[in-house]
């Protein structure tokens, strides 16, 4: 299977036109409920730090970061199950980690699922520890060195 993929800065463009793709993608997700409106929602740096990932000329992954006095957050990170198991999330994770050093960020922070072995395994597996608990969410930490 092919699994060259092209990781372009997500725009405004991008997600207006392929808003409905984005949401089909998070499906996935538990909970979900973005709307355009989410999607298309200011937070400090978002344009800059966010990802799209395109298969050919089809939308497939994506990561929605911003901005934190101390960090980076991870808003949303979604790959299409497709391609699940291929080191997509973990190019973009490591993109938003270089990301952070650039910027002399100490951290790069998300939150997951806490019933969700997969999503914390896939996270822990790339050093985040978790550091707090909101609901049915973990806050989940990547200390970065800059």
């Amino acid at each position: 299977m092919d699994t060259t993929v092209d990781i372009q800065p997500l725009t405004p463009d991008i997600v207006k036109n392929n808003v409905g793709r984005l949401i089909e993608m998070s499906k996935q997700l538990k909970g979900d409920y973005w709307t355009l409106e989410h999607y298309m929602g200011e937070l400090n740096r978002k344009w800059e730090l966010s990802s799209a990932v395109y298969k050919g000329d089809r939308l497939c992954a994506f990561i929605i970061n911003s901005e934190k006095p101390e960090s980076l957050h991870v808003h949303r990170i979604v790959v299409s199950k497709e391609l699940h198991g291929l080191g997509i999330g973990k190019k973009l994770i490591y993109k938003i980690v270089e990301d952070a050093k650039r910027l002399g960020k100490g951290a790069v922070t998300l939150k997951a699922e806490n019933d969700n072995p997969q999503s914390l395994g896939f996270y822990k597996g790339l050093n985040f520890e978790i550091t707090g608990e909101q609901g049915h969410l973990v806050l989940m930490t990547l200390k970065v060195t800059t």
